[in-house]
Parts: C-alpha cells; sequence; structure tokens
C-alpha cells in the first residue's frame, strides 16, 4: 500500500466514524423529539393560573435548546460524513503536501 492509499484509507475511516456520530445523533434528535411531544401533552394539562407553569416554560425553554442542539450536530455530522466518505480532496491535500 502506498502513501497516497493510505491517506485515503484514513479519510474514509474518519468519513466512517462520522457516519456513526450522525446515527447516534439522529436517534438522539428522536429522543428529543419524543420528548417535545410529551411536553405537549403535559402543557395541555396545565393552565396560566397553575404554580407549575413556571416549571413549564423551563420545561419548553430546555426542550427548544436540546432540539436545536441535536439537530445541529445531526446536521455537522451529517455532511461532515458526506465530505469525507464521498469526496475529502481538501483534506488529501493538506496531509499529503511536503513537508520541509
Amino acid at each position: 500500500m502506498s502513501k497516497d492509499e493510505a491517506f485515503w484509507v484514513v479519510i474514509r475511516a474518519v468519513g466512517l466514524v462520522f457516519l456513526v456520530l450522525t446515527v447516534v445523533s439522529l436517534t438522539s434528535l428522536v429522543s428529543v423529539g419524543t420528548y417535545w411531544l410529551y411536553l405537549s401533552d403535559i402543557g395541555m394539562a396545565v393552565d396560566a393560573a397553575s404554580p407549575v407553569s413556571d416549571g413549564k416554560m423551563v420545561a419548553e425553554t430546555t426542550a427548544k435548546t436540546l432540539l436545536s442542539n441535536r439537530v445541529g450536530e445531526f446536521l455537522l455530522y451529517g455532511i461532515s460524513a458526506f465530505y469525507f466518505m464521498r469526496k475529502g480532496t481538501l483534506v488529501y491535500r493538506f496531509i499529503s503536501r511536503e513537508r520541509v
């Protein structure tokens, strides 16, 4: 195996790691989605005069933050996995150039 082939194997392996992270973040995203549905069921039972309405607001804010974080992770890992598995030319050029 030549040095160039070894570089490509490493680049594809990094893509595989990002693909696994994408699948894990997808399951986490589904988990946050089910939490969001559960929260909406609880929110329908709580009125504005209830003492737990402040807790409901905190739970909604937490759910929005979790959802945005998980969507961001999913997109970042997915794009990275696609790049490393399909293209990877910029990374290859960076790691294969001669060092002085």
